[in-house]
């Protein structure tokens, strides 16, 4: 089955039931965060876990792979198209863009990859000196000495940013187990495919604060914290031009999912729950806000460049006034010292 490693969710389950913990089974699977969501979500859909607590999970039957199996039919990663804004029920969520890297162990006749894609029709190019491009099921990879990248894997949604991670790493190794299958080889490190995700967004779709700005007349906003981009409103259309997304998204490649998942969305549940909130005038207020701030730090700005030219002068002037004081032999006295 696609995207499942029955191996380790068997070791996930056996594992929980003795009591260990979940950072001591991702360093015993060489197992990233985001796979261990990826793992607990299967299982506990399965009824094999329950979550008790914060980190806290117990087992609370046998692991079954045939139930896994079953419970995989008819849930392959698609593709939504929504044919209006109508159709989604907020709150729903797009993750999208995902880009994906798996490390690879060393392979035989891995350095004629290019020759071997080609020879089965794919259209290949040198990226990079030592990478090959290639286009796999509508994707672009790129296949390293050392590593494949994954490019733009999207468009799902689901109720969280979690959920469409989850199913972007679904098609993640449908794209994977493609190749391996392709090319008659493993790309496992050990009993497990290593990788991890280096960039992607997080959407919540038709939003009511990207919908108010929006209407109100302003473009593209894109929000900083500590000079990186990580919230974004954006009015473009979907995937399908039927509609406009309206999206707030999460935008920083490594904490777009928590940023969606434990920021965003408590925060406009929040104001849901606010009876006499005013949206509008909310955004009104916060755009407001956003141009002060950007008129004092260009103020700040140019404060800083007065201050730095002042500076230079007055070492320019010390320089001056210590030639000037110091004390000249005979010779290099002028009619002016005297």
């Amino acid at each position: 089955m696609r995207g499942i490693n029955h191996n380790c969710n068997l070791c996930i389950v056996e594992d929980i039931g003795r009591g260990i913990s979940l950072n001591a089974i991702r360093k015993k699977l060489d197992c990233s965060k985001r796979m261990m969501s990826y793992y607990l979500s299967t299982l506990k859909r399965c009824g094999f876990v329950v979550k008790r607590g914060y980190g806290v999970w117990e087992k609370v039957k046998d692991y079954d792979e045939k139930k896994v199996q079953l419970s995989e039919v008819g849930r392959s990663p698609s593709f939504i198209k929504p044919h209006k804004e109508g159709a989604i029920k907020n709150p729903v969520i797009r993750t999208h863009g995902l880009c994906f890297k798996l490390w690879i162990p060393r392979l035989k006749r891995w350095a004629d990859r290019q020759g071997f894609l080609s020879s089965r029709g794919f259209d290949t190019a040198v990226v990079n000196k030592s990478g090959v491009r290639a286009m796999y099921k509508g994707y672009i990879v790129h296949l390293f000495p050392n590593s494949i990248l994954v490019y733009g894997v999207s468009d799902f949604y689901g109720r969280s940013a979690g959920v469409g991670v989850g199913k972007c790493v679904k098609e993640f190794f449908r794209i994977i187990h493609g190749l391996e299958r392709l090319m008659g080889t493993s790309f496992r490190r050990g009993k497990v495919h290593k990788f991890k995700v280096f960039r992607g967004h997080s959407g919540n779709v038709s939003n009511e604060l990207a919908k108010a700005y929006l209407d109100s007349g302003h473009g593209k906003y894109v929000g900083f914290d500590r000079g990186s981009a990580w919230l974004q409103i954006d009015g473009s259309l979907s995937k399908d031009g039927s509609f406009e997304l309206k999206e707030l998204e999460t935008i920083e490649p490594e904490s777009f999912e928590r940023d969606m998942d434990q920021v965003i969305m408590p925060f406009m549940n929040f104001l849901r729950n606010e009876k006499d909130f005013d949206f509008k005038q909310f955004v009104k207020s916060t755009y407001l806000m956003a141009q002060n701030q950007i008129a004092q730090m260009e103020n700040i700005k140019k404060h800083y460049e007065v201050l730095d030219q002042i500076g230079k002068q007055v070492g320019r002037v010390a320089e001056e006034l210590k030639l000037r004081d110091k004390p000249k032999k005979f010779g290099q006295l002028k009619i002016q010292d005297f």
